[in-house]
């Protein structure tokens, strides 16, 4: 028998989040005290996931154009509910990508 902590609260909670909330477990097991906000009345964990009007604000591009992305597959997301999330990781990326110059083409 593995005497490996198999129940713990912590591989419970983990589980929880995977199986009721949807979330990936790489995104769970990257999880540290800075995810966490704790109330007098609530604790919210805070994925890497942002929503689409936020992703749009960060790369400067239009709400529609990353949703039409998104719904045509060309973009990493998930839709949750009505509304689409992306990761903040991606948009960051996406927005240094799109700022760095390109060489000059040669004729």
């Amino acid at each position: 028998m593995s005497s490996a902590p198999t129940n713990s609260p912590r591989n419970r909670a983990a589980a929880i989040i995977v199986l009721v909330f949807g979330q990936q477990i790489e995104d769970v097991v990257a999880l540290t005290w800075e995810h966490v906000k704790v109330t007098e009345d609530l604790v919210s964990v805070h994925f890497r996931v942002i929503t689409v009007r936020v992703a749009a604000q960060i790369i400067g591009r239009e709400q529609s154009w990353i949703t039409r992305q998104l719904n045509a597959g060309a973009l990493r997301g998930r839709k949750i509910g009505n509304e689409w999330w992306t990761t903040r990781d991606w948009a960051l990326e996406y927005r240094h990508i799109r700022s760095t110059p390109r060489p000059a083409k040669r004729n």
